[in-house]
Parts: structure tokens; C-alpha cells; sequence
């Protein structure tokens, strides 16, 4: 119920008593009261229009008028996935929190929705392929041969160095099996460069003797195969 306060102040009050400083007066008497009062009346209509709520597409939009000040539209959905979206334009994030609070409480049961700003857009720029990583199984069967992908086996090819009296270096090298020709290149300080073959089936271990030779510039060739991987270990 609504009171026009100042109203009924001033129609209690005698006419000889009708005079500012006693209305005012009377208007401070009466200030809890009427703050009570118009907190009840706004609690009641709160109360009333929960009460009277519905799914309808009307009635929502009124809910969120009334709660948070802002229109909203709704777009009927397909249900594949939503069955109803929800459009509106809020600048702050507390709007947006009470808006789908109240549309997760007044909505009808097992409807589901999306919510879309119009004040919020975004846009991506890629300069380079974006990789991701994704996981695949696979299911077959097969009356033939079943080709299954092995690890590659590593065989290490061992060097040992070192001075040959006064007439330069010289190399030990040995390995546990070969299954192909290995070439070992050296480099000298001069830049001169020494090949040496390793047959397949070589073990070792043999002494290959050369003036001058940088231990950090030593490779193999191949490095590896379809079957093995080769490395070289300095010692």
C-alpha cells in the first residue's frame, strides 16, 4: 500500500498546529517509520512478483527489468544444443551475474540456454599455423600380415685417443656389430679431412693412425637407418 506521508502528517495535525516547524517536526517523528514502511512495501512487491512468475518469455523479461534495469531479448532455439538464447547489451560483470541467476530461477525446468552480449566481441589474428595436440585410436582387423612399427636399436661406435709417440694421434675405435659400412670423418687442425671405413660387421677394436686431427670436429655418416640409430662416443 502506498501513503502519501506528508499528506496524512498534515491532515492529523489540528489547524492551529498546521505550521512549518511543527510539520517539519512531525516529519522527523515519523522518518523510521515511513524508511520501514517503504522497505516493507518494496520487499512485498519483490515477494509478489516471485510469486506471480512464469516461464513466458514476457514474464522473464519483466524479472530482469525490474531486478537489474536492463532489457533483454529471447530468441527461441532448436534445442540442438540450446532451446533458447538470451540477448542483451551490459557493461558490467555483477549485471551479468544477477541476469542468469535470476534466468537459472525462473526459467522452465530442463530448458537450456545461451547468453550473448552485444557490447562484447573478440577477434583473433594468427600470423603463423596454429598445431594442436589431439589423440587418435584406431580399430582393424586383417586376414593377412600385420606390419608392427619397432624401436630403433641404438649402436654406439666407441673412439679412443691417443698420442702415437711424436708423429700425431691416433684413433681406437671399436663398436659391438655393425650392420652396415659406417664412415668415421676427422677433421685435421689444418683443415684437411680423413674418411676412414668401417665394413659391416666391424667390431674392433683397430688403430687408425693420422698427424693431426680436432677431437670436437669427429662424425659418423649415416647417423642413422630405418632399423638402427648410430652414435659416436668420444672417450
Amino acid at each position: 500500500m502506498n501513503i502519501n506521508w506528508k499528506k496524512w502528517i498534515l491532515e492529523r495535525l489540528p489547524f492551529s498546529l498546521r505550521v512549518n516547524r511543527i510539520y517539519v517536526f512531525c516529519l522527523l517523528l515519523t522518518l523510521p517509520v515511513r524508511q520501514l514502511h517503504s522497505s516493507f512495501a518494496r520487499w512485498s512487491k519483490k515477494l509478489k512478483g516471485k510469486a506471480g512468475a512464469s516461464v513466458q518469455v514476457c514474464m522473464l523479461k519483466k524479472i530482469i527489468y525490474d531486478e537489474i534495469g536492463s532489457n533483454i531479448e529471447i530468441d527461441e532455439g532448436d534445442g540442438k544444443p540450446y532451446d533458447f538464447i538470451v540477448r542483451t547489451s551490459l557493461d558490467n560483470l555483477d549485471g551479468e551475474r544477477r541476469m542468469i541467476a535470476l534466468l537459472d530461477r525462473y526459467k522452465a525446468a530442463g530448458k537450456s540456454y545461451i547468453y550473448v552480449n552485444e557490447l562484447v566481441s573478440y577477434e583473433g589474428l594468427w600470423g603463423e599455423h596454429v598445431c594442436e595436440i589431439c589423440e587418435y585410436s584406431a580399430e582393424w582387423t586383417s586376414d593377412g600380415w600385420v606390419c608392427e612399427l619397432r624401436q630403433k636399436e641404438i649402436i654406439t661406435i666407441e673412439v679412443d685417443t691417443y698420442y702415437w709417440g711424436d708423429k700425431g694421434m691416433a684413433l681406437s675405435i671399436t663398436s659391438s656389430g655393425l650392420p652396415r659400412a659406417i664412415f668415421v670423418y676427422a677433421t685435421g687442425y689444418g683443415g684437411g679431412e680423413w674418411v676412414i671405413e668401417l665394413p659391416a660387421g666391424y667390431t674392433g677394436p683397430r688403430t687408425f693412425r693420422h698427424n693431426d686431427f680436432d677431437l670436437a670436429r669427429l662424425g659418423i655418416s649415416p647417423r642413422e637407418d630405418i632399423n638402427y640409430i648410430y652414435q659416436l662416443k668420444a672417450n
